[in-house]
């Protein structure tokens, strides 16, 4: 019988330059995976614009109104604003900011029921990044009167 085979030493190096290969393979997947699920969250804070030890948010019969300013190295496209009271209601706020950006904005909830506090929590795209938020107490806007 006059067959021809690889030797044993070149199966042995075939098989580890596979497994590496497929290694490499695997790790720059899992690397591409874990960079699209944290998407910048951990340089994202939001924060409330305080002027003499007030936070910058207070509300009429109508509607929320703040100051919210970027406190983290990247820019988000949004806020989602946690209006808390006798009930719970939220709203999706189109507000981008710059890192170190200032900026005013308001919504209308659904409904207003003895609010109390309000969280922000920013966005980037469709993510929310949950660990970036902010929890004020709210109060009613100055010069608003009660009837």
């Amino acid at each position: 019988m006059n067959k021809k085979a690889i030797s044993p030493v070149i199966s042995t190096v075939f098989m580890i330059v596979f497994a590496l290969l497929l290694g490499v393979i695997v790790m720059s997947w899992g690397a591409e995976y874990e960079a699209m699920e944290n998407r910048d969250c951990g340089n994202v804070v939001v924060g409330v614009v305080e002027i003499g030890g007030k936070a910058q948010v207070c509300y009429t019969s109508e509607k929320i109104e703040f100051t919210i300013e970027n406190n983290g190295e990247s820019a988000f496209s949004g806020v989602k604003a946690i209006l808390i009271g006798d009930d719970v209601t939220s709203a999706e706020v189109s507000i981008s900011l710059d890192p170190a950006d200032v900026k005013k904005g308001f919504f209308v909830p659904e409904s207003m029921n003895n609010p109390t506090a309000i969280k922000f929590i920013p966005k980037i795209g469709d993510e929310l990044c949950a660990s970036g938020s902010v929890t004020v107490d709210l109060r009613r806007c100055p010069g608003i009167e009660v009837i």
